[in-house]
């Protein structure tokens, strides 16, 4: 597994091939199949503004921005990367991964515990200084501290700034090999907005088509418990893989990255386990009805894509780290998907306001923490 792969919607990733099938299931047996041939269904119409355009770029520049020493002031101000070292003590004790040396830390950024970065705003380069301050009561890196008084002492060693590029010719021929002047740059920019905007109606607009069909369909109470336990072991299984990712033991991977406890994470389990039963069984139902399969070919296709999606180092590395029979159902699903789309009412819906929220980047995944934050 890839530790590029983002967290943001992990549960959704680890659920993206819980659907694994089971061809001993006759699907007759427990589904009563609702209409699935002729719904209604809107595709919400997409626009990008200009103050989206400039929000990415903008985005886009920070990210290639460089640091800079600050030369024309000594004190810290907020936003700036201050060098420190710090030393945090309990009791007069320094405690365990409480001490760093040369370390630069984005004021504001709140990397720290409360208080520790305010109290470092107005001091001057040079100077050491003592930050009486309090851990919060739940502090799961070093329980020892939690909800203690500490002191740490603090030294700064000089300050910088992140300094963005400027946007001109030259630097967006450094991001791009097909533009050579920033009004090119902004239009391909505009155009792969519009892209992932297009992209996410389109999947929104399955999504609603599938929920459509789940609730028209009957699925009864009596669903094989081997079905709903090859669903919960494909979960633990899937989680597990990020744990492993990450380098985390799964405890620690559920509290860090998913916030939840095992028990909590088996009361998700159980309820998408359930859930992935019923899909598997309409899945199988309308793929018989509509004689759908997938051939070799498909599946062929399907493996090479997502080897490159994910960036496996071959297509055996692949097919070695998933389940392939939950892999091959969630290509069928697509297939059924897109029968279901070409066989749909498609109107089209009206685009949504635009926000702040909206223009702004998806954050990305959150660094390690420290003890001190």
């Amino acid at each position: 597994m890839k530790k590029r792969i983002m967290v943001i919607g992990m549960l959704a990733g680890i659920m993206a091939f819980a659907v694994g099938c089971s061809s001993s299931v006759n699907p007759d047996k427990y589904v009563t199949l609702g209409q699935y041939k002729g719904l209604e269904v809107a595709k919400q119409a997409v626009e990008v503004t200009e103050a989206e355009v400039e929000s990415e770029i903008q985005y886009m520049l920070e990210q290639q921005a460089t640091t800079e020493d600050v030369k024309d002031r000594t004190k810290v101000q907020d936003g700036d990367i201050a060098n420190i070292d710090y030393e945090g003590k309990l009791d007069g004790v320094a405690f365990e991964n409480g001490t760093a040396q040369a370390l630069d830390l984005t004021i504001g950024s709140g990397t720290f515990i409360p208080g520790f970065e305010d109290g470092i705003i107005g001091k001057e380069i040079g100077d050491t200084f003592d930050l009486n301050l309090t851990f919060p009561d739940t502090y799961t890196n070093n329980p020892d501290v939690a909800g203690k008084d500490v002191v740490f002492t603090i030294t700064i060693n000089g300050i910088k700034e992140k300094v963005a590029p400027k946007l001109d010719d030259a630097f967006v021929k450094t991001l791009s090999a097909d533009v050579s002047t920033v009004a090119e740059f902004k239009d391909k920019v505009k155009s792969e907005l519009l892209k992932s905007k297009q992209d996410s109606a389109d999947a929104q607009m399955l999504t609603d088509l599938w929920n459509q069909v789940v609730e028209g369909s009957t699925v009864s109470d009596d669903i094989p418990a081997e079905l709903i336990e090859e669903k919960t072991q494909t979960m633990y299984d899937n989680a597990k893989q990020y744990a492993q990712s990450f380098n985390m033991d799964f405890p620690t991977f559920l509290t860090q990255y998913m916030g939840l406890t095992e028990d909590g994470f088996a009361d998700e389990a159980a309820k998408y386990a359930l859930d992935a039963a019923k899909e598997t069984l309409i899945i199988q139902a309308i793929a018989k009805a509509e004689k759908l399969e997938l051939s070799k070919e498909e599946i062929a296709d399907a493996i090479t894509e997502y080897t490159s999606l994910y960036g496996y180092e071959s297509e055996d590395k692949f097919k070695a780290e998933n389940d392939m029979a939950a892999f091959e159902e969630h290509v069928l699903r697509t297939k059924i998907e897109n029968f279901l789309k070409e066989n749909a009412v498609i109107t089209e819906g009206t685009a949504p306001a635009a926000d702040a929220a909206a223009e702004t980047p998806a954050a990305e995944e959150p660094a390690a923490e420290k003890t001190a934050e």
